[in-house]
């Protein structure tokens, strides 16, 4: 077999997408229509956008209808919806989005290009968060302790290497999701690489009550990921060590004011006290 360069466009099916857009939705009618615009987005890549639901009672599937998405009805749990709409996709690039995220523009191209360029199957992408009140200013530190790394997973695949890895597995729903496959993708040793490009996360109000039922519920999926016996020392390394790390390092938190180191234990205990209870009892 002879060695042949990348062409300039991925071979997909005559006239289809090259890149399917996977987005689950559950009520979704506030942010759905400002995500799917930001994907539409683009030049010269074809793109099809296709709504998993997770039982909307609002105006989400008018809204997927008038975009021209792909609306499937549910309802699917967040990891199903993900993985139903892969199984509909005959794009060979997949990008996974959440209903309250957008897109930088020219990012879809991007993804595509290194992909071809550099032979990765997966792409992770930078997250920002546009937030605001009381604890927006804890959760932006929580994610400077964290490092970037720590909180991001690969959201564009080449369609064949997700499927050869298994894809989402159903039932994880918060977190554990997007980690599960992550690490599934690592132990195939399959080659990824980062985006310059951006996603930004449109959270609104930032509720720790709300993050603390999420960081519960991760904590339930991680027990059916990893085992009971592994959870509590996992997520102790994953919560605790990271953010202390950072803080004896003190870089982290440098800009950071008053409020915020005032807001930011009530918002760790809230947010991340659920997970760890969980975990311990489960050990």
């Amino acid at each position: 077999m002879t060695d042949a360069a990348p062409p300039d466009r991925p071979e997909g099916p005559a006239s289809g997408p090259v890149v399917s857009v996977v987005i689950p939705t559950r009520d979704s009618a506030g942010g759905l229509g400002r995500s799917i615009a930001s994907v539409r987005r683009v030049g010269s890549i074809a793109v099809e956008i296709i709504v998993v639901d997770g039982g909307s009672a609002d105006a989400t599937a008018s809204i997927a209808a008038a975009t021209g998405a792909s609306f499937v009805r549910g309802p699917y749990p967040r990891a199903t919806a993900r993985r139903i709409g892969a199984e509909r996709s005959s794009a060979p690039y997949l990008l996974f989005l959440d209903s309250d995220q957008t897109v930088e523009a020219g990012l879809v191209e991007e993804c595509v290009n290194l992909a071809l360029q550099h032979g990765w199957d997966a792409v992770k992408i930078p997250e920002r968060d546009e937030q605001w009140g009381s604890f927006a200013g804890s959760r932006a530190l929580d994610r400077r302790l964290a490092g970037g790394d720590a909180l991001a997973y690969p959201r564009f695949f080449a369609h064949a290497a997700y499927d050869a890895i298994g894809g989402h597995r159903p039932g994880l729903e918060d977190f554990m999701e997007d980690r599960a496959l992550f690490l599934r993708f690592e132990g195939s040793r399959r080659p990824w690489g980062w985006s310059r490009r951006s996603i930004t996360n449109h959270l609104g109000r930032v509720n720790p009550i709300d993050l603390g039922r999420r960081g519960a519920r991760s904590a339930h999926d991680a027990a059916a990921f990893l085992g009971p016996g592994r959870l509590a020392g996992a997520s102790l390394r994953s919560v605790v060590r990271p953010r202390l790390e950072a803080l004896a390092n003190g870089a982290a938190g440098q800009s950071a004011g008053v409020g915020t180191w005032l807001a930011f234990p009530v918002y760790v205990l809230a947010v991340y006290g659920p997970r760890l209870l969980t975990a311990a009892s489960r050990r």
